[in-house]
């Protein structure tokens, strides 16, 4: 689930609405009121949580163009099994990420919630029921690795640091679906970022992906 910060909900009014819901008339396009703005799923099956806040403006990492309407992503919300173990992934987003442990926090066992910028968090919950699949694990013409999933984008505070702790785990992954690609830390440097797919426990890395 997203949650989209806007400046003011003033411009989803009824007609707004109405037209949106005939435009994407068979699709898996809903929206409805919340208590602090509305809940939305996307044409394509994905919950967006829209609210008000004016303070959530900000100009960091501004890109060239007119500005979108909503101010910025606030909170990304994903699903893991029930089996899966949030502390396992608290330690990897604190160990190899470089996520303050202060700024990780784990409920219960249940919720666990990473601030990963000043408003800015990513949050996994557990799945109540079924299956969590995120990956979309594939090869190219040339048998080369590939994931056409989702993907998500972070700031690391050190990324060469990021990098030798996920190298050494064995996680970081060349996705040969994109041009930028990180065989190494000095490629990582040159292009500012690496990915990784899998989440491992840094003090169980035998146990496997979470």
């Amino acid at each position: 689930r997203l949650t989209l910060a806007y400046a003011s909900l003033d411009r989803f009014d009824a007609a707004r609405l109405e037209a949106a819901e005939a435009a994407l008339a068979g699709t898996k396009f809903q929206i409805r009121r919340s208590p602090d703005g509305f809940d939305v799923v996307c044409p394509w099956g994905t919950p967006v949580s829209l609210k008000e806040d004016p303070e959530a403006a900000d100009p960091r990492g501004a890109q060239p163009g007119d500005a979108g309407d909503a101010l910025h992503i606030v909170d990304i919300a994903l699903h893991v099994d029930r089996k899966a173990d949030l502390a396992g992934v608290k330690r990897f987003y604190t160990k190899v990420m470089g996520v303050p442990a202060a700024d990780a926090t784990l409920i219960a066992g249940e919720l666990l919630v990473l601030k990963i910028g000043p408003a800015q968090t990513l949050t996994f919950l557990k799945k109540p029921m079924g299956k969590a699949a995120h990956a979309d694990l594939g090869e190219d013409d040339d048998g080369l690795p590939t994931n056409g999933g989702i993907h998500i984008s972070m700031y690391v505070d050190d990324l060469g640091a990021c990098y030798d702790a996920a190298d050494a785990l064995g996680l970081a992954f060349v996705n040969y679906r994109f041009k930028r690609r990180a065989h190494t830390k000095e490629e990582a440097l040159d292009q500012c970022m690496f990915r990784v797919v899998d989440v491992v426990d840094p003090d169980a890395p035998e146990a496997g992906p979470i």
